[in-house]
């Protein structure tokens, strides 16, 4: 089980309790509120698209390998046999939730992980239910996609992770001062999971030192990626950190280079590069189409903590199969950018300052505003 968190950088991405303390039991609740409101038209449907063709540069990428972190071995677990039968009665270290307020599939993997808590104890001190729900450390914890491994909060002199197999086989520490090389005590400082690859080999985490305000979350200038060998326990800095977006497909690994729009195909190694006119100061916020074969994404003239706010956004879209980048919006002054692609001829972009919320066509490039939950 993975819940995921997607809230901006430049605010927490969790509700943490400061210094690492144990969170408080609270009741959970979940409302779902959707509703769809069209109103006017905010572009013409007859418009001009300016498609600038590219033969992208095509590179072998090569990753440094970095020393290995050693890895501890555990005595193993016996097999346990789980059902998706609720627990009648709470664990003494759990608090008396309403379970059927809880999916059945949820509370087979919370039992799984109340499990391997009982019988490696090491992992006990950060466990909670209400963590795994609802991150108050960091997102990714509890069971991998696959549900061979689990992730559990740690801390040392940083926040880290303890990765677990569920046979109790291995387990493998991480820290943010052995991945940043950052000295510690750090303050709040955590590794984050941001993927697990769709194989099952490894998870890709980067290490966090809290939000820096302002609009750095739009861009996500993370320092690093690092990816992580289950298997092995190694870990490398895949040097692929700046505004990096994952494919739906999970073959490519888009990212922001010196060069331009990088495209990391993950089998082969190869890449291809997008070049990206030199006016623009920032670019990111890749999202990527259900299909994987189109980006869309943002870039700035200007400085966005500043309050002059004179040359808007301008918005691309990419074509990997056409080798194509097409100009959506250039300089639009109220600020649009990407935030979900759920189908594969409709987008949805926020506004970065009013708030408001928009459904772009890409068939008819109608631009409506709508509430989106």
């Amino acid at each position: 089980m993975r819940i995921r968190d997607n809230t901006r950088r430049g605010s927490k991405h969790y509700e943490r309790p400061h210094r690492f303390q144990k969170p408080v039991r609270s009741a959970l609740g979940m409302v779902f509120l959707i509703s769809l409101m069209t109103s006017v038209s905010c572009n013409p449907t007859n418009r001009e698209v300016e498609t600038e063709t590219f033969s992208p540069t095509l590179t072998n990428s090569v990753q440094e390998t970095l020393t290995p972190h050693q890895t501890n071995t555990l005595t193993p677990i016996p097999t346990v046999t789980l059902t998706t039968t609720s627990p009648t009665i709470p664990t003494p270290s759990q608090p008396s939730f309403t379970t059927p307020t809880i999916p059945q599939e949820t509370m087979a993997a919370l039992a799984t992980l109340d499990s391997l808590v009982t019988q490696v104890p090491n992992l006990e001190e950060y466990y909670s239910w209400e963590c795994i729900l609802y991150p108050c450390y960091t997102s990714g914890l509890g069971l991998s996609p696959n549900g061979l491994w689990a992730a559990f909060f740690s801390a040392r002199e940083s926040g880290g992770l303890k990765i677990v197999s569920i046979d109790g086989t291995k387990q493998w520490e991480v820290y943010f001062s052995e991945l940043s090389g950052i000295p510690c005590p750090c303050g709040d400082a955590l590794v984050a999971i941001d993927h697990w690859s769709a194989d099952g080999k490894y998870i890709y985490l980067y290490p966090y030192m809290g939000g820096d305000g302002g609009e750095d979350w739009l861009w996500r200038d993370h320092d690093q990626l690092i990816r992580l060998d289950l298997d092995s326990g190694n870990w490398i800095d895949t040097q692929m950190g700046a505004a990096y977006s994952f494919s739906p497909d999970d073959q490519f690994i888009a990212y922001r280079s010196e060069s331009g729009i990088n495209i990391y195909e993950i089998n082969t190694g190869q890449e291809a590069v997008f070049p990206v006119l030199t006016r623009f100061i920032d670019f990111g916020q890749f999202i990527w189409s259900p299909d994987s074969s189109r980006i869309i994404y943002v870039a700035s003239e200007e400085e966005l903590d500043g309050e002059a706010r004179e040359t808007g956004l301008t918005v691309f879209l990419v074509d990997l199969k056409e080798n194509s980048v097409e100009t959506i919006f250039e300089n639009d002054i109220r600020y649009l950018y990407p935030v979900v692609w759920p189908e594969n001829n409709l987008i949805i972009f926020n506004t970065l300052y009013e708030r408001q919320t928009y459904q772009l066509d890409l068939e008819t490039y109608e631009l409506i505003s709508i509430y989106w939950p």
